[in-house]
């Protein structure tokens, strides 16, 4: 359940990206939850996305953290070797 909120990577005015028990909505693309499992430091999360004409399969490590009072969301795409911080919008 924490999870399910408002996150972003500016101060909550921008990039933002809604996540829900089913989904997750970002500006120009949404991603539909097709497997979430609890690991000890975080979860491990499969999506399928589409956005501008495109479809795609996404497997990410996600993990929420408290840094200097702030709630955040990291997400790690081992494939791609991405990490994405968004923080908790209140």
């Amino acid at each position: 359940e924490i999870y399910q909120c408002d996150w972003s990577s500016d101060v909550c005015s921008s990039d933002l990206m809604k996540v829900t028990t089913r989904d997750t909505q970002q500006i120009e693309s949404g991603c539909q939850l097709k497997a979430f499992k609890g690991q000890v430091s975080g979860a491990s999360v499969r999506l399928a996305c589409s956005g501008e004409g495109n479809t795609w399969q996404v497997n990410e490590i996600w993990s929420v953290r408290k840094v200097a009072g702030r709630t955040l969301l990291i997400t790690a795409n081992p494939k791609d070797n991405r990490i994405y911080v968004l923080a908790k919008c209140d």
